[in-house]
């Protein structure tokens, strides 16, 4: 669309597009069975209709000038869909990218949302909204409908609005699917609207509060997976927390959509999806930018880059991380881009309490940091005499890292090294841009031993140019595994596992 529309010599009618949607596009997709509702492909001011349907012989053609809304979904063998994106393919005003920016901070805002059991969605309905009161603007509809699988598009009984009626005061239990779609409609101009579907999912928190036997928090698990477009962007209205979320998001998108787009007619689609998915900002925030987002962000993002040693971040590698932004080192290889050579393989059995021990099987980079998987092999091998076989896992930090390996401590606080109690941190090459990332974590002296951390989700920044990445969970197995640990959940300071987790076993393997 994008490339057909900026062709001046092409034209296409709102009509025509909603038809192409449908017949070359999801008829062709195993399942389909129907659209879900008539696509609304709103250009210019007929995007500011919230339930625009374009007529054939009486519409707009979409062009390079203006503003498209497009809202559409399908029935499918597997379920319902429905999203909407909003983009223009020239040059937005800045009027036009500010509200597109305040709506796309309602979205994530719900989207992140943590909330304890028996919540009703008219609660959330003012996530959604609060960036654009900020910049006096709203919408005159509600944030989210209940979705039904195979059935209604809108389906009850629960809702995201501001209105006690309908489905808004009714608790969002797990399961329940709802659409996020916070808009702003400027009358005879444009409008904006940016939809994801979401699942209702248990979301493990520290605390317990309230809860009553297996209950736990809430929030949203994500099943809408298709690029935000970046240039539409007012970024200084964006927080470094803001930024996290969307590169994250896009990290999502290309690592699930990617693998399907690997045939050659779709090599131009595997382009334009890499393109549309690379980070917002790269490696860090400028400093500049980090006070510019602290009226939105706060100053807990503030601290969080600016004085890492006394951030929530910090105890991401190690709590008695030393060194701050001044004596950060630059990566220089992305293993999104550049994903380095597996050279050798090493294997962890973690048990979860009683559970059965299950494998975590990592590839190391050794011609990265070939001094750090020497270490990591003998003490996975225990050549030495000592190693991980009966060590634990000793902090769970959610949504960042799963920390093991401290030799001799089970809390943490101490580890060892087949080169003395600690050798120094060999290099910062790799960026933390993916998620299964191994990498070590530094002592207040900044030297490493044993300790090492998984990183769970991809990483924005924090961890770049602090610590050495060395290896990569290698299946999704041990991915599962991973998160089954974030999963079991953390309490104290200290961010301490709430069951036992140990290392039963640990070894190498052949790279065959």
């Amino acid at each position: 669309l994008e490339t057909y529309v900026t062709n001046q010599a092409n034209t296409l009618s709102e009509y025509d597009l909603g038809e192409i949607l449908r017949d070359e596009f999801r008829a062709k997709q195993p399942g389909f069975i129907a659209p879900s509702f008539p696509t609304i492909a709103g250009s210019g001011p007929n995007g500011a209709v919230i339930h625009y349907c374009a007529q054939k012989n009486n519409c707009r053609d979409v062009n390079a000038s203006e503003m498209l809304l497009l809202d559409s979904g399908g029935q499918y063998a597997e379920g319902t869909t429905d999203v909407t994106r909003t983009m223009h393919f020239g040059s937005a005003t800045d009027a036009q990218r500010e509200a597109y920016t305040r709506v796309l901070i309602g979205n994530l805002s719900v989207d992140s949302a943590v909330f304890p059991p028996g919540t009703p969605g008219v609660l959330l309905d003012s996530l959604a909204r609060g960036a654009l009161w900020k910049g006096g603007l709203d919408y005159r509809h509600g944030t989210g409908h209940g979705v039904g699988a195979g059935l209604n598009v809108h389906e009850g009984p629960h809702g995201i609005s501001p209105r006690l009626a309908g489905g808004a005061p009714t608790a969002l239990q797990e399961g329940m699917v709802v659409s996020n779609e916070p808009g702003y409609y400027e009358d005879g101009e444009y409008g904006i609207r940016i939809e994801n579907l979401l699942v209702v999912e248990p979301k493990y928190t520290p605390g317990s509060f309230g809860l009553k036997g297996s209950a736990s928090y809430l929030g949203f698990g994500r099943l809408t997976l298709i690029p935000i477009q970046r240039e539409m962007l007012c970024r200084e209205l964006l927080s470094r927390e803001h930024v996290e979320w969307l590169d994250n998001y896009h990290e999502e998108v290309w690592t699930k959509i990617s693998p399907h787009l690997q045939a050659p007619d779709d090599a131009d689609t595997l382009k334009w999806l890499r393109r549309n998915t690379q980070p917002l900002l790269g490696k860090e925030m400028s400093r500049r930018e980090v006070l510019n987002s602290a009226g939105i962000a706060g100053i807990g993002a503030l601290m969080a880059v600016m004085q890492p040693s006394g951030s929530s971040v910090a105890v991401a590698a190690e709590e008695n991380e030393h060194d701050g932004v001044s004596n950060q080192r630059k990566w220089t290889i992305d293993p999104r881009e550049n994903p380095p050579k597996v050279t050798e393989r090493c294997f962890l059995d973690v048990q979860i309490g009683d559970d059965a021990p299950r494998r975590l099987t990592i590839g190391l980079f050794g011609e990265v940091a070939p001094r750090t998987v020497a270490n990591f092999v003998a003490l996975c091998s225990g050549e030495k005499g000592f190693g991980y076989r009966g060590s634990t896992v000793y902090r769970v930090v959610q949504g960042l890292t799963v920390q093991a390996g401290a030799i001799g401590s089970s809390n943490g606080t101490s580890g060892k090294s087949i080169y003395g109690a600690s050798f120094e941190a060999e290099n910062f090459d790799l960026r933390h841009s993916v998620n299964g990332l191994v990498s070590m974590a530094r002592r207040a002296d900044g030297q490493v031993d044993s300790r090492f951390f998984v990183q769970t989700q991809a990483d924005a920044g924090y961890l770049d140019g602090r610590y050495v990445a060395f290896g990569k969970v290698l299946d999704r197995e041990g991915m599962r595994l991973i998160h089954d640990i974030e999963a079991v959940g953390s309490r104290g300071p200290r961010n301490s596992p709430k069951l036992p987790i140990a290392i039963v076993n640990a070894g190498t393997l052949d790279m065959e």
